[in-house]
């Protein structure tokens, strides 16, 4: 293609080095005639050779350029105009004519650069790039402006041309390159272009061969898709009439249910007896046969677990089947679309977050404070359901559970059967995980939902004018602690206390207060999240007492003012300076909306989990992380002992995020650094360190990362990904360069894989943001082996590595005790050590 401008640039080019236009050997890439060619740029002795995708007009060769496989320093001048932005390999196209180019010859390019719009593509204007649809749709679609830092990236310029220059078409927007080439360009001897177009006709006898057998593999890979199209055909098929059997089976599975439910309450009292918790798992099993048929495998699997005395083992096992069956149903019949949430008129609140979000979902939801007749919503969320005498079917039932496990008192027998027996659980707080851990309540079945606020709460209902300074509301006779701190202040100061409020009244209540305050029911209690969120969403300061897990919530820290729990004076003095010092409607509207935004994420990474929400919602939301954070901790809270094992040795001005999760665990992962990549492209963050919570850092951690940032400044952008540890070397990665800085050994090398602790400069971030989560493939996209499969990859080691790897701790990818990767990392130090070595021998 050729428009005026490019014109000029390249007759400008010829006027100053007409030596390379007269009697030369070309090759012009992307030689098409649209609206012109370079053709006539050279004299008639000149041999001229035009390669394009497909045939047409000025094209001599048809082939992809990266694949061009005619012999090294063919060629005097190499030219390519418009084409770059077209083809989906320009960095391959470019090593590629750079080893065809004679030693001393010319390279010519001019190419669309930032602020040229697309064209060429299907979706814009397809006949300025015609060819490109006889390839596929995903060339046909491709698009990309480069600038001189992406020609620079492809090519070492200095190492590959003694004279170049860039320029830019500001009109059109055109990046112009010309380059000449290190060596001595040679006149060639025999300037006959009969015989220079015989020799270089047989060197293209070659090519056609070679093209003959690509056609011929392709014919057969089109006859291999044939084969398995039919297979598949075939296969929907036997996939369809599987569905109506299991459609069938699970519309029994669930009136049995309903019947076993009902068996449940009337037995209630045998399950406290030992024969019956023994013997429960078998007989479950037993049911389980009869109702879905002779299921031989499973049976004999079960009895395992009985012959070895593992009878918890056999009931995870037997639910695990059953919910695993229930996530089946919804994939095959879709999401749940109408919804009830069952919540006390305590936990109101909480229900209006949940329903808020589920709507936006485009959901129906109703709120209920009692079990409707006959359970007919798709799905149910129950809050605190140890309160409900009548509870929905398990296998449309999601507990959240609300109580505190510095008591006792609620977690019964009959409270944790229900908790397991739920489809999945959700949990508040970090601590009651651990608690939760010790009763089996245990990851996967359990999601961390840390409870939220609502900025735009209630902000229809009327502003009310304040009648009292301090108000508490909430069950103030039976704990005597609060009956204690609550005397103390009703001496100082103008106290409210509502214990049986609900509701409309109670938003009111609260929204007269000047501030609210929060007292512990327990001794060491956790902080009681629910109220505090409630007020900050409804613009209402807090004072509170502080709580053991004070950390978790590093959100409402500005709002909320805190005094040391049990501390009466302590208790007097906060709310004298909060009431006499009020904190800004702004401060605690930016708490709430922080809050806000914490619990959006955390409730769509749950229904993302369960599969009821597709995974391109996750982008939607803003991720709860400070804008400007740059090193990033990925955790999984649900694997709770990972996370307080690396709270005990976390870095530094390192943020923590909440891990995506989805099966296979692996491709949550992948999802989570694409997410921390979008914010941090979003956010304009050039370099981000992303820790995992298993890695084991030196005691000299923060010295040596702060020499790994000087080095990395040194590299400017010609790195890609610094990897504090490599658990697999591949066998054919390449030493690029090796080199000491500050004391310690930097290692350039070509592949990577480890994730453990890991510097991604900008290129790498948008990279990582197109990986695709939906290719199912764990030996080639994981999100360390895609990293590694990118073009020109430039990996920045150490040598011994920075960091290790934690092996007291449990994959929650793969499943297996950490200690699997010592060796791992140990065998891929060793290799590096004999590649550096040998490039070193290679060197002297």
């Amino acid at each position: 293609m050729a428009h005026v401008q490019q014109q000029e640039f390249c007759e400008s080019i010829k006027a100053r080095f007409p030596q390379f236009f007269t009697g030369v050997m070309v090759l012009d890439i992307g030689s098409l005639d649209i609206n012109g060619n370079n053709q006539y740029l050279f004299d008639v002795e000149s041999l001229y050779l035009g390669v394009d995708v497909a045939q047409g007009r000025n094209v001599d060769v048809v082939s992809e350029a990266h694949l061009l496989d005619l012999p090294d320093a063919t060629f005097d001048i190499i030219i390519s105009t418009e084409c770059l932005e077209h083809d989906r390999y320009w960095i391959q196209t470019l090593n590629n004519a750079m080893r065809m180019l004679r030693p001393g010859g010319v390279l010519l390019i001019t190419c669309a650069t930032i602020g040229r719009p697309e064209h060429g593509t299907r979706r814009t204007t397809p006949d300025d790039a015609p060819l490109l649809a006889n390839i596929d749709a995903e060339w046909a679609d491709y698009y990309r402006n480069l600038d001189e830092n992406d020609i620079r990236t492809a090519i070492n310029i200095p190492d590959t041309f003694q004279f170049s220059e860039f320029s830019i078409g500001m009109e059109t927007h055109d990046l112009y390159f010309f380059a000449i080439k290190h060596g001595v360009f040679e006149r060639r001897l025999n300037r006959s272009p009969q015989l220079r177009q015989s020799a270089l006709l047989d060197k293209l006898s070659y090519l056609e061969q070679a093209v003959a057998e690509h056609d011929n593999q392709i014919a057969e890979r089109d006859r291999q898709i044939i084969e398995f199209s039919q297979a598949a055909i075939e296969r929907d098929k036997q996939i369809i009439e599987l569905n109506q059997i299991l459609t069938e089976r699970d519309r029994q599975i669930i009136e049995l249910n309903q019947v076993v439910t009902e068996h449940d309450r009337l037995f209630a009292s045998l399950y406290q007896s030992r024969s019956w918790r023994i013997t429960h798992p078998l007989r479950v099993f037993m049911t389980q046969m009869g109702r879905i048929g002779a299921f031989t495998r499973r049976a004999r699997a079960a009895f395992r677990y009985v012959a070895r005395g593992d009878f918890k083992g056999l009931y995870s096992r037997l639910r695990s089947i059953q919910l695993e069956q229930a996530m089946q149903n919804f994939t095959v019949m879709g999401p749940p679309k109408r919804w009830g949430i069952m919540a006390t008129p305590h936990t109101l609140f909480i229900a209006h977050l949940i329903a808020s979000r589920l709507r936006i979902h485009g959901w129906e939801v109703d709120i209920l404070t009692s079990a409707p007749n006959g359970f007919p919503h798709d799905m149910y969320i129950v809050i605190c359901s140890q309160m409900f005498k009548k509870l929905p079917p398990g296998e449309r039932r999601i507990a959240y559970q609300m109580e505190q496990s510095v008591s006792s008192r609620w977690f019964t027998d009959n409270y944790i059967h229900i908790l397991n027996g739920s489809l999945a659980v959700l949990e508040y707080a970090l601590v009651n995980l651990e608690f939760l851990a010790s009763k089996q309540v245990v990851y996967p079945h359990v999601y961390y939902l840390p409870v939220g606020a609502d900025p735009n709460y209630m902000n229809h209902v009327p502003s009310t004018d304040k009648n009292c300074d301090v108000l508490f509301y909430g069950d103030s006779n039976s704990s005597p602690h609060r009956r204690k701190m609550l005397d103390a202040l009703q001496k100082n100061f103008n106290v409210h206390i509502s214990p049986e409020l609900f509701g409309l009244d109670m938003i009111n209540q609260i929204r007269r207060a000047r501030i609210v305050i929060n007292l512990h029911y327990y001794e060491n209690a956790l902080l009681e999240m629910p109220r505090i969120q409630e007020c900050l969403s409804l613009g209402i300061p807090v004072v509170s007492e502080t709580s053991q897990d004070l950390a978790d919530y590093p959100e409402i820290s500005e709002a909320v003012t805190f005094f040391e729990q049990g501390n009466v004076q302590a208790m007097l003095d906060a709310v004298r300076n909060a009431l006499a010092q009020p904190i800004a409607p702004e401060i605690v509207h930016k708490a709430a909306v922080r809050s806000s935004e914490r619990f959006v994420f955390m409730f769509d990474r749950f229904l993302i989990a369960m599969g009821f929400l597709s995974l391109e919602k996750l982008a939607e939301n803003k991720l709860p992380l400070p804008q400007d954070v740059s090193r990033i901790a990925l955790s999984m809270p649900e694997a709770i002992f990972r996370r307080r094992v690396y709270e005990a040795n976390q870095p530094q001005n390192c943020a923590v995020f909440d891990g995506v999760r989805l099966r296979p665990g692996w491709v949550g992962c992948g999802l989570s650094y694409v997410n921390l990549a979008r914010h941090a492209i979003k956010h304009q963050i050039k370099r981000l360190t992303i820790l995992e919570d298993d890695v084991l850092l030196p005691d000299e951690f923060e010295e040596k990362m702060s020499i790994v940032q000087s080095y990395l400044d040194t590299k400017h952008n010609h790195w890609d990904v610094f990897s504090g540890v490599i658990a697999v070397l591949h066998e054919k990665a390449q030493i690029l360069h090796v080199e000491t800085f500050q004391g310690i050994c930097f290692v350039t090398l070509d592949k990577m894989t480890s994730m453990v602790c890991n510097i991604y400069s900008e290129k790498a971030l948008h990279n990582l943001v197109t990986w695709n989560p939906r290719h199912i493939d764990d030996q080639t996209n994981t999100i360390d082996k895609y990293l590694e499969r990118q073009d020109n990859l430039r990996v920045i080691v150490t040598l011994p590595f920075l960091v290790g790897h934690r092996e007291e701790v449990h994959s929650t990818l793969w499943g297996f005790q950490n200690t699997q990767y010592s060796d791992l990392i140990a065998t891929s130090e060793h290799m590096l050590q004999k590649k550096v070595q040998s490039y070193h021998n290679e060197r002297l």
